[in-house]
């Protein structure tokens, strides 16, 4: 007997890889509006005045540093990262969708 068959129903059993299975839509699109709500609070307490570390403006002081540097990664994780997510969200929906109309 093959081993890819069940024994009561001779249908081949489809099984997806485990790093597939654990993909949501929900959980994409949560992770997207936790990186936007840690990137507004960021801009609300005004770690965007400490950015001036790029150009070497900024002053001397070392949280100074640190508010800048979690303010540039947190925008750019809300700029590149936050999209992506959003994306992958809507290609999974649109492959259940197709799954679901042919029936398998």
């Amino acid at each position: 007997m093959d081993n890819n068959t069940e024994n009561s129903t001779r249908k081949p059993i489809i099984s997806e890889p485990s790093f597939i299975s654990g993909l949501s839509c929900k959980r994409f699109i949560a992770y997207a509006i936790l990186l936007f709500l840690l990137f507004m609070g960021a801009h609300l307490l005004g770690f965007r005045e400490h950015t001036g570390m790029l150009s070497g403006t900024d002053s001397p002081d070392e949280y100074h540093l640190y508010y800048g540097a979690i303010y540039i990664i947190l925008y750019a994780s809300f700029v590149v990262i936050a999209p992506i997510l959003l994306i992958a969200s809507l290609l999974i929906e649109i492959r259940e969708f197709f799954k679901r109309k042919n029936g398998g």
